[in-house]
């Protein structure tokens, strides 16, 4: 068995050239959608990628098949980068001291190209972020990606934090809600303070009035049921009616059927009788004939 020809290393600047001609079809060689099209197009552009790098450097040719494996290896180092980098920032502290994974700046921008591919889709329902936006050194400045609106009214947050506030009953309507929702800002309806006085409405005072209540309960109850046991009966009765009438209608179609097969038999008969007279017929002419050629 032949060895395999090992070429030699490539150099930053044939690393550069490789990059620059990639992020230049980036559109077609990242292009997830696989069928014969978009594998030609994947061909030629390879085809014209090496012609181009091949035309520029001094150094050694390299072919289709190398600067393949080149470019798929440096995306390989870039996600094994990008996991390592995700891994400890989720780290609880323990260990020793692990330095934060940097690219290089070419390899950078095949990051921004393989971005999606490489860190996935950030959950849009979730806190589990890995990263802080800082605008300042100043802790109270951190941006986390979604802040809630700013309060311009002061009142409201004096008096919502103020012991002596009593804690009211809020309705606001969550009829069209939705968990992307979650991470909005405090609807406006929280932020309004809320009267602490009671709307009292019908509250029964007297004895006479819960046995009025009660009464009222009751003979509703009674009138439900009534009604219950109406429209029962009711669809009892229809449903016997429909039977007796789907009764009636198959004791009509038998004897349609019974009267049909007698019709059936007698009109047997008649062409059997009909069939024995011509084959008497027949008989009686072939007597005659042989009786007129013997005489």
């Amino acid at each position: 068995m032949s060895e395999r020809k090992r070429e030699s290393n490539f150099t930053n600047a044939e690393i550069d050239l490789l990059l620059h001609l990639c992020n230049t079809n980036k559109k077609i060689l990242e292009n997830k959608t696989t069928n014969a099209v978009t594998w030609k197009q994947k061909l030629l552009a390879w085809e014209k990628i090496h012609t181009e790098f091949n035309s520029t450097t001094d150094g050694q040719s390299r072919s289709i098949k190398n600067l393949r494996s080149k470019y798929d290896s440096m995306k390989k180092e870039v996600r094994k980068s990008v996991a390592k980098q995700k891994k400890n920032v989720t780290g609880t502290g323990g260990g020793p001291f692990i330095s934060e994974a940097k690219l290089s700046p070419a390899l950078e921008q095949l990051h921004q190209n393989i971005k999606l591919s490489s860190d996935g889709l950030i959950c849009q329902y979730d806190s589990d972020i890995t990263h802080i936006n800082l605008k300042s050194t100043d802790a109270d400045e951190f941006d986390f990606g979604i802040m809630m609106e700013e309060i311009d009214d002061t009142s409201i947050l004096e008096e919502n934090n103020s012991p002596s506030n009593p804690t009211d009953t809020i309705r606001v309507d969550f009829s069209d809600y939705s968990a992307s929702m979650l991470q909005t800002a405090k609807p406006k309806e929280l932020k309004r303070k809320i009267s602490t006085d009671i709307v009292v409405d019908q509250v029964p005072t007297t004895s006479e009035s819960l046995f009025e209540k009660s009464r009222s309960l009751e003979q509703t109850r009674f009138n439900f049921s009534l009604k219950k046991k109406s429209t029962v009966s009711s669809v009892a009765t229809k449903y016997n009616d429909l039977c007796t009438s789907k009764a009636e209608l198959v004791e009509r179609e038998l004897k349609i059927l019974g009267k049909k097969e007698q019709e059936d038999t007698i009109e047997h008969q008649l062409r059997t009788t009909k069939l024995k007279l011509e084959i008497e017929k027949l008989e009686l002419e072939i007597l005659i004939l042989k009786k007129s050629t013997q005489s």
